[in-house]
């Protein structure tokens, strides 16, 4: 029997001791200080966002520029670090890694206010923050795999999609809020995620004094399991590569669709800020429904199978996305808003249900691993996606480029989500192995 044979024994006996094992109740104290994290990382990541004029202005700089130090930096060093950060979640374990990324988010986060005028030092900051939130976003999937049976894992996943996008929205809401009271933007985009993050590293503390998870991984997963021969299997790319698309796909969707909505005609629709916010809203909203729908889709309607929804996802990303270019549509406010309501519930769905995939199919060992490597290289070419975006619009004047390039991501998505297998349809005889 072959190396990768061998594996795949010592998963099917995982999966069956799975079975009998009792998950503590705890496991959802452990899903609540997951959801706050990811809410207070989200709203450190995106505070600065609504402030950029503001922080401009305040330092004497243009906004191209202060948008690159606020925003591009951090999403840069959110993507490296998820994609080291696996190794450190797969060594340490979820909870010592958190507890190593909310301190590092924390002392970010507070020596804001001491950055004076400084833009190299908020270049600085904006790093030891993204480097902080990079274990924090890598984990989701071997959290899952240690804390939770398989039948609740894309429920889990699921609503990581949710906290992310819930605080999106709040980082909209408070940083603007704190400003108006203080006309410091400094307050403003230190203290909503700073309160946030105390709260997180408070509960984080708890489960690391309270129950532990069970053991059923180092009695039936290979703890010796190296992660370099996952690379020759045809499904961890198709796994990674599925949440690389969907990054690019919503990522370039939200950053560049308000600007579509908003500006003059013959560049964009000429609605103004005003709708083109109420729009993107709508969007947002269907994105946390679609992320927390998949989990309970794929365990209640397709029988636990990922493959249908993600492809389904895809699909209806590409049609819907596509279909804001033409007049009926955009001219139609109720019509617009189903396409936007479809187009959010289906981008919601592919990610988490392809993080699930990871934490019940792959050996626990590497969950971390793999999960932070998808991550991470999904937030690093959802920046590049923007930049292809706006490089579209820059040479033709207009947005319709932008969406054709946008729809035309979700098909290369939905070609490669027909790979996604699961591993009894793919093992059989001469030594195959997962998703060869």
């Amino acid at each position: 029997m072959s190396h990768f044979s061998s594996l795949i024994s010592k998963f099917e006996r995982r999966k069956q001791m799975e079975n009998s094992t009792v998950y503590p109740k705890f496991r959802w104290f452990v899903f609540l200080t997951m959801i706050i994290a990811t809410i207070a990382g989200a709203v450190v990541m995106i505070s600065p966002s609504p402030l950029v004029g503001e922080v401009a202005k305040g330092l004497g700089v243009n906004l191209g520029t202060i948008s690159a130090a606020l925003m591009a930096v951090f999403t840069l060093a959110l993507g490296v670090s998820a994609i080291l950060s696996g190794t450190l979640v797969d060594k340490l374990g979820v909870t010592r890694s958190y507890v190593f990324g909310l301190v590092v988010m924390v002392i970010g986060t507070i020596l804001i206010p001491f950055t004076g005028n400084s833009i190299g030092a908020l270049i600085v900051i904006r790093v030891i923050q993204g480097v902080g939130q990079g274990p924090i976003t890598g984990s989701i999937s071997r959290l899952a795999a240690d804390w939770f049976p398989v039948q609740e894992r894309g429920l889990v996943t699921g609503f990581q999609g949710l906290a992310t996008s819930l605080g999106v929205l709040l980082g909209f809401v408070i940083a603007p809020t704190v400003f108006a009271s203080t006309l410091s933007w400094k307050a403003g985009i230190t203290w909503g995620g700073f309160i946030l993050l105390l709260i997180s590293l408070v509960c984080t503390l708890v489960v690391a004094f309270g129950p532990k998870p069970p053991i059923v991984s180092i009695k039936t997963a290979s703890p010796k399991v190296v992660f370099k021969p996952f690379l020759k299997m045809r499904i961890t790319w198709v796994c990674i590569l599925s949440v690389v698309f969907l990054c690019w796909l919503f990522g370039s969707f939200n950053e560049l669709t308000p600007g579509y909505f908003a500006v003059p005609v013959p560049t964009g629709l000429g609605r103004g800020p005003m709708v083109a916010g109420q729009m993107m809203m709508i969007f947002q909203i269907a994105f946390m429904i679609g992320a927390v729908l998949s989990g309970f889709l794929s365990e209640n309607v397709f029988g636990g199978k990922e493959k249908p929804l993600v492809v389904l996802g895809f699909t209806l990303a590409a049609i819907f996305c596509f279909s804001i270019k033409f007049s009926f549509v955009y001219e139609n406010p109720i019509i617009l808003t189903i396409c936007l309501l479809i187009a959010g519930i289906s981008m919601g769905m592919p990610n988490p249900l392809i993080l699930g995939y990871i934490s019940k199919y792959f050996p626990e060992s590497i969950t971390g691993k793999l999960g932070g490597m998808a991550l991470g290289i999904g937030t690093l070419i959802s920046s590049v996606g923007v930049l292809i975006g706006s490089m579209a619009l820059r040479s033709t004047g207009t947005y319709q480029l932008s969406i054709v390039i946008v729809s035309v991501v979700a098909i290369i998505g939905l070609i490669n989500a027909l790979g996604v297998k699961t591993p009894k349809e793919t093992i059989g005889t001469n030594n195959k192995t997962i998703g060869a």
